[in-house]
C-alpha cells in the first residue's frame, strides 16, 4: 500500500505544477512517465495524444522529441510493436504504413538528428 501512496502523492504533486505551467512539456512528460509507471497506460495515452497529436505543431517543438521517444518505448514495453510504430511514423509526419514510410520515417529521423541537439 506504500508504493500506492506514494504514486497518488507524486500524480498530485504532478497536477499541482501542471495547474501552474500548463504548457510545460516537461512536466507533461513527467505526468506521462507516472501514468506510465502506475500501468495507467491509456491516461499516459491519453496525455501523448493530447500534446503530441491533436495540439500538433508544423514542426518539432523544443522537448518534444522526448515525449515522442517516451511514448514509442512505453508502447515496445508494452509489447505494442504497431502501436509503437504508429507513434514514430507521426512523430516523423510520414502518413502510411509499410516499407516505404517506414523508410521516409528513418531518414526524416536521421536528419532531423543531425539537424537537433536535444533528440
Amino acid at each position: 500500500m506504500h508504493g500506492y501512496n506514494c504514486y497518488n502523492s507524486a500524480l498530485k504533486l504532478s497536477r499541482s505544477f501542471l495547474a501552474t505551467a500548463p504548457n510545460s512539456l516537461p512536466h507533461w512528460e513527467a505526468h506521462a512517465k507516472l501514468e506510465s509507471i502506475r500501468g495507467k497506460l491509456d491516461d499516459a495515452r491519453k496525455v501523448y495524444q493530447t500534446l503530441l497529436v491533436a495540439s500538433a505543431q508544423p514542426s518539432l517543438r523544443p522537448d518534444e522529441s522526448h515525449l515522442w521517444w517516451d511514448w514509442a518505448e512505453m508502447e515496445w514495453l508494452a509489447a505494442q510493436g504497431e502501436n509503437a510504430l504508429s507513434v514514430i511514423l507521426r512523430a516523423a509526419r510520414i502518413d502510411g504504413r509499410g516499407g516505404v514510410a517506414i523508410l521516409r520515417a528513418k531518414r526524416t529521423l536521421n536528419d532531423f538528428g543531425r539537424e537537433c541537439h536535444t533528440w
